[in-house]
């Protein structure tokens, strides 16, 4: 494979990690150890799809399965992977569309119900998940008070 950037050959090996928060939109998202072809001149990194999309349903269920309360970047994150438009989240949770805005934005804030209900409706929309197995769904929380950064989520590379 030739570097797009200056048309050398790239080499195939393990990077240390691999930051995919701008590609996922969440400030803080690294993959570890990921195979790479790397630019022995430039230094360009590029991670293959499959290992990106493999981190991308990783972090889906990492971010389910938390304990803490939703930020905005996550409820967005969340929403966009389960394929939800603002009004879609909006309607199934009782809520108006520009309530979603605002906690995607972190204009305002949520509550752990909240945050466990935004969980349950993208699990049962991803996994058509129901019952008992919606109500596993993050249900004990570690509230993260407004104004504190989210947590850092590393993914460790499947392959």
């Amino acid at each position: 494979m030739k570097c797009p950037d200056c048309s050398t050959t790239m080499e195939e090996r393990r990077v240390p990690t691999y930051d995919l928060g701008d590609l996922f939109g969440l400030s803080s998202v690294t993959l570890r150890n990921p195979l790479a072809h790397v630019c022995p001149k430039c230094g360009l990194v590029l991670v293959p799809g499959h290992a990106i999309d493999a981190a991308h349903e990783r972090l889906v269920e990492v971010i389910l399965g938390a304990r803490h309360v939703l930020s905005g970047e996550e409820i967005r994150f969340l929403r966009k992977a389960a394929t939800l438009s603002q009004a879609a989240l909006a309607e199934r949770l009782g809520v108006h569309r520009v309530e979603v805005t605002r906690w995607e934005t972190s204009t305002v804030g949520v509550s752990s119900p909240v945050s466990l209900a935004i969980r349950a409706v993208v699990a049962h929309a991803l996994f058509g998940l129901e019952g008992d197995k919606v109500a596993r769904v993050g249900t004990a929380f570690d509230p993260t008070p407004m104004g504190e950064a989210p947590p850092r989520h590393e993914i460790e590379s499947a392959a």
